[in-house]
């Protein structure tokens, strides 16, 4: 498995954290369990660390992804952590094409991720 889940309530906070090599397939496998786990809220922030992600998906697979973020966190805040420049370009597009339905951004750190999906939107 190529991302790791855990979930805060108290904060309602889930972080999906990558960890190492993974696809198009494993990355909507991770996204479909996510959504129909049943510790997930509507409410709950998503926190995804991809400082360590491998994955760097084509054009069509960005389209993809972003489709999926619509559909599966429709009216959800998302954090993206990515480190330096790795992966900006990629996350730039993904956020671009979903903003009309989930309220994301990137950061360069966790802390201020973190931040931002607990404070009041």
């Amino acid at each position: 498995m190529a991302y790791r889940v855990t979930f805060e309530p108290e904060h309602k906070l889930v972080t999906v954290i990558a960890e190492g090599a993974g696809n198009m397939s494993v990355a909507l496998e991770s996204m479909r369990d996510l959504r129909t786990d049943r510790r997930f809220q509507s409410d709950y922030g998503i926190l995804c660390d991809l400082t360590k992600e491998e994955f760097e998906p084509d054009a069509i697979e960005r389209v993809g992804l972003s489709s999926v973020l619509q559909g599966f966190f429709a009216g959800q805040r998302l954090a993206f952590v990515t480190s330096g420049s790795r992966y900006l370009e990629t996350l730039q597009f993904i956020i671009l094409q979903a903003e009309q339905k989930v309220d994301a951004k990137i950061f360069g750190d966790i802390p201020a991720a973190k931040a931002w999906l607990m404070s009041e939107h």
